[in-house]
């Protein structure tokens, strides 16, 4: 075996550091087929330090701790592939009482899924500013050991802000949604949305598994006249990529209240079906803010115009214009009129039966880039469309990062080559064509 000193492991470091960067935090610079490379390459970096022993630790205990974030990362990324558990506990004590995240949140929730950290550590967690203690109570999800204690401190703290973002939050692969409801004490309305949470999950997973009861059980709380529930049923109905969401959401989005609204957005953008677009359209001119999403819904509904539509919505001459100096930016009245009617021209060359996105109809091959994506919410929608769509599970991780997931990728990449079952009808359902609108 080739014997290394620390610059060899520092140069190897280097090596790691610039494929993980690419395969996991190159955002839209890089083409899916480069960042899936670089993903495999980082596996063959990492399997050099795997044979490297006690050796590669003090390079790699070092780079744990630099100011460069990049390297930080993914030398923790490395320590956790070689188990090097007493070090990783110190590290997560370290984060805590620093009360800061130091690390991705994608890393953290790998870190304490691995080495869940004791209740002494996390304790203060809470005093921490909230855009800093997110990241790490979202983290702390993934960690089985922990939830129990997570959830006590936040509600025993009274901060009812932080038990909604932490039901928000609770990722639909979790298998945490019951425990949620021992800690529902907090006030009626949290009780309402724990037990609305929980009850909706369920019924997903039972969707992804072909279960109709299910599916029924979203439908009918899709209908129902609790709208906020209504909408938040239509977004997993359409992560089944189910045609029985576009009746619902054409109600829904005409809902006077923004949060409503907002949600069922997220839901178009998920199904891409054309015919839901001319219901964006007037909520174009509806400037109100939804604080579900912190964002403007007259603003959101172009960006999902656009997404679906593509085409000349996507060139340069239809490039984002932005009121002056407005933080977070705010889109002008200007531009969201003419992509108004461009969308009205638009629309009648499109199928209003189909689902598109960026202007193409949806494939699996689409929806396999679409794993790739920097973006968790295009993630999301492809990791479960191609579920729900073939019945076939490769098992894609939400909570881990690409170079997880490099071997999940290269399943689905090869399952897509057979576009069966998306053709002829555009729709599918557990490896079977479906009919949208019978």
């Amino acid at each position: 075996m080739l014997r290394r000193n620390e610059n060899d492991w520092a140069h190897l470091l280097s090596q790691a550091e610039k494929t993980y960067v690419d395969a996991v935090h190159s955002g839209a610079t890089l083409e899916s087929e480069s960042k899936l490379s670089a993903a495999l390459e980082y596996e063959n970096v990492l399997a050099q330090f795997k044979v490297g022993g006690a050796s590669v630790l003090p390079t790699l205990h070092q780079s744990a701790s630099t100011v460069n974030a990049y390297r930080r990362n993914v030398a923790v990324r490395i320590l956790l592939e070689l188990q090097d558990k007493e070090f990783l506990k110190r590290l997560s004590a370290s984060i805590l009482a620093d009360s800061t995240p130091q690390l991705t949140e994608a890393v953290l929730k790998i870190l304490w899924k691995a080495i869940p950290p004791s209740t002494e550590d996390f304790e203060h967690l809470l005093r921490t500013r909230r855009w800093e203690r997110l990241p790490m109570l979202r983290a702390l999800l993934g960690s089985s050991f922990t939830i129990n204690k997570v959830l006590e401190l936040v509600q025993n703290s009274g901060d009812n802000g932080a038990l909604h973002d932490l039901i928000e939050f609770l990722p639909e692969s979790s298998n945490n949604s019951a425990i949620l409801l021992n800690f529902a004490r907090a006030s009626s309305e949290v009780i309402r949305l724990v037990q609305t949470k929980t009850r909706l999950v369920a019924a997903f997973k039972l969707g992804l598994q072909g279960v109709d009861e299910g599916i029924q059980f979203l439908e009918a709380v899709a209908s129902s006249e609790d709208e906020l529930a209504a909408a938040r049923a239509c977004d997993y109905l359409s992560l089944l990529a189910l045609p029985r969401v576009i009746k619902p959401l054409k109600r829904l989005l005409k809902s006077p209240d923004p949060n409503v609204v907002a949600v069922s957005m997220q839901a178009v953008a998920n199904i891409g079906v054309v015919d839901l677009v001319v219901d964006l359209i007037p909520i174009i001119q509806r400037d109100e803010h939804a604080a579900v999403t912190d964002a403007r819904i007259c603003d959101e509904a172009v960006y999902i115009i656009r997404s679906i539509l593509g085409g000349e919505l996507l060139q340069a001459e239809y490039a984002e214009e932005f009121e002056f100096e407005s933080i977070p930016p705010i889109l002008t009245t200007k531009f969201k009129i003419r992509v108004a009617k461009k969308a009205e021209v638009m629309l009648k060359s499109f199928d209003p039966t189909r689902r598109y996105w960026a202007g193409h109809p949806i494939s699996l091959s689409m929806l396999v880039d679409s794993l790739l994506s920097p973006h968790s919410g295009e993630n999301r929608r492809a990791a479960y469309n191609l579920q729900s769509i073939t019945g076939e599970n490769y098992r894609y991780e939400l909570d881990s990062d690409l170079v997880d997931n490099v071997k999940a990728v290269l399943a689905w990449k090869s399952r897509a080559a057979n576009p069966y079952p998306l053709k002829p009808t555009g729709w599918a359902f557990m490896g079977n064509p479906i009919i949208p609108f019978e």
